[in-house]
């Protein structure tokens, strides 16, 4: 079921991965609090790719299970630190960074905490270190062999250089 999701989302079918991700929410918030979460991530990080960054922040500013992996606290925090910077939340965005950044200094996971600080970077209009955090994360990508964050790392450098 999720990697239907991810698959819809990664081919450009957001209001499908929306819907689904809804469905599997609603389908598992009782029995199984953990999938649930899992859903309500995926929806967000959807809703920030539609530009409903505010609907995406309801979503991660609710708690995650008390048995979540700490992947699962790390892409909370680095979707909340994407959603507060493009509501202008600067400064939140940075606190939430951080915290993603001590959960996480190593691993595949370390891929997408540059690309969210790139996301930022933007944000703030620094472009030079967006550049930066845009290559490590592309770096990264390169080196787990993920064909969607190498893409999404790419379009990423070309804004940064748009923007300077």
């Amino acid at each position: 079921m999720y990697d239907g999701i991810e698959k819809q989302f990664n081919s450009g079918y957001l209001t499908q991965a929306s819907e689904e991700s809804e469905k599997a929410y609603a389908r598992f918030v009782s029995s199984r609090p953990d999938w649930a979460a899992t859903f309500r991530l995926e929806l967000a990080k959807i809703l920030i790719y539609q530009g409903k960054s505010v609907d995406a922040m309801e979503l991660l500013e609710q708690p995650l299970p008390g048995s979540s992996q700490i992947q699962s606290q790390v892409k909370q925090k680095l979707l909340l630190s994407i959603a507060q910077a493009r509501l202008g939340h600067l400064d939140q965005a940075q606190q939430t960074l951080l915290e993603a950044e001590r959960q996480c200094s190593e691993g595949p996971l370390r891929t997408e905490v540059f690309g969210a600080r790139g996301s930022v970077d933007m944000v703030r209009g620094d472009f030079e270190d967006a550049e930066r955090q845009f290559q490590a994360s592309l770096a990264g990508a390169r080196l787990s062999k993920n064909q969607f964050l190498q893409m999404q790392s790419l379009l990423n450098l070309g804004y940064a250089a748009l923007g300077e």
